[in-house]
């Protein structure tokens, strides 16, 4: 997993981890969200756990969230990368 952590004013960006299953668990489990998504719609936490756990694995992915400072909320992005970030 990565550790690149990059921080505004507003927003915290971040690698996503297995704390933040029931964050992610709202979009992922909601179907007017996820059918414009690659995936389909997750119907148990505990295939959030598991993806999250499995993506923190990954070493070929930056799997990151958004934290929006304001009021706590996170969010999720995925992007592939070569090579250093920095």
């Amino acid at each position: 997993m990565h550790a690149y952590e990059i921080q505004t004013a507003r927003l915290l960006l971040r690698p996503l981890t297995v704390a933040d299953t029931d964050a992610v668990w709202k979009w992922v489990s909601d179907a007017r969200v996820t059918r414009y998504m690659v995936y389909l719609t997750y119907t148990d936490k505990e295939q959030v756990r598991a993806w999250l756990r499995s993506a923190g694995e990954q070493t070929d992915d930056y799997l990151f969230g958004y934290v929006r400072l304001s009021d706590g909320s996170c969010k999720m992005r995925s992007m592939e990368y070569e090579g250093d970030l920095f």
